[in-house]
């Protein structure tokens, strides 16, 4: 089977791509030439690669046998990008072009990430029946992109996913996110300064949102939708990094709780529903926050 894989130099991509290779997947990624390749590290020969700053995007589908699509790519997630309408509108763009040539070239299934932020504000756990209400351009730009991808889809018997990915943690995220900058904080002795910390986020290891995205590959009955994926599970992000602090016996005053303020339209609970999901694809056993925060910090080791 072969898979044409989108943001496989990212954070979740790169985890995808590295399951799907060593699972025996043929595997096309899609990037640019600037990529940083970093994530990939002993990886660079096990797939086929178009830059498509260089060559048109419908080169890979002319060249490739592609059976699904999996599209993880997109631009502008840092706080700083996400209400900037421009670059979260090339997004969609990109994803347009990449719905219409799966048509074109009768791809069977096309998996796509959208994100917990299309739901907007609620303060209990949100599932699939939830009225989306979108706050900012990156969650509204996934949300219709999500509508286009339904629409397009079922005019063409394609099979459809729309996967609501909540909080994702793991091995080689992003260097500017708040895991990743704790933890380098702490090892060095070093003060942060925080939120309060009160808000209760959803919190999935990368390989246990691997196996899911997995899950979906392996199905053969069209069950086409969107789906949440989380673990249902409410984390305060205080008692997140306490953990933290506490496994690299550091102290917790270094956490300077408190010293920043809450950005506006904070959402302080953030939690889905994962019913939906196991019921369709089944349930799998996910890791331990504990034993997840140990593989992390030995990241950093």
């Amino acid at each position: 089977m072969t898979i044409l894989l989108t943001g496989a130099t990212g954070f979740l991509g790169s985890h995808l791509l590295k399951t799907l290779v060593n699972k025996g997947y043929k595997v096309v990624v899609l990037k640019r030439s600037t990529s940083d390749m970093w994530r990939l590290k002993g990886f660079e020969n096990t797939f086929k690669s178009y830059d498509i700053d260089r060559m048109p995007l419908q080169t890979a589908f002319e060249e490739q046998p592609i059976d699904i699509v999996i599209h993880t790519a997109w631009a502008g997630v840092a706080s700083t990008d996400r209400g900037n309408w421009e670059i979260q509108m090339e997004n969609f763009y990109f994803s347009k072009k990449l719905i219409d040539l799966s048509v074109l070239f009768n791809i069977k299934k096309i998996i796509c990430l959208g994100s917990q932020a299309e739901y907007g504000n609620y303060n209990e756990k949100v599932n699939e029946d939830f009225l989306p209400t979108p706050i900012g351009a990156y969650a509204s730009v996934k949300l219709f992109t999500s509508h286009y991808l339904r629409n397009i889809a079922q005019e063409n018997h394609i099979s459809w996913y729309w996967i609501r990915v909540f909080s994702i943690i793991g091995e080689n995220e992003t260097q500017s996110w708040l895991l990743s900058q704790v933890i380098k904080s702490l090892l060095v002795n070093n003060s942060i300064e925080l939120t309060e910390g009160e808000q209760f986020y959803d919190y999935m290891y990368v390989a246990d949102f691997v196996a899911a995205i997995e899950k979906i590959l392996n199905k053969h009955r069209d069950d086409s939708g969107v789906y949440n994926l989380c673990t249902g599970v409410p984390i305060k992000i205080r008692d997140l990094l306490c953990l933290i602090a506490d496994k690299l016996e550091k102290d917790k005053q270094l956490l300077k709780f408190g010293a920043i303020a809450y950005r506006p339209n904070q959402n302080m609970f953030m939690v889905g529903n994962p019913h939906k999901f196991e019921k369709t694809f089944g349930i799998h056993n996910l890791q331990p926050l504990s034993i997840i925060i140990d593989k992390i910090i030995n990241s950093y080791i």
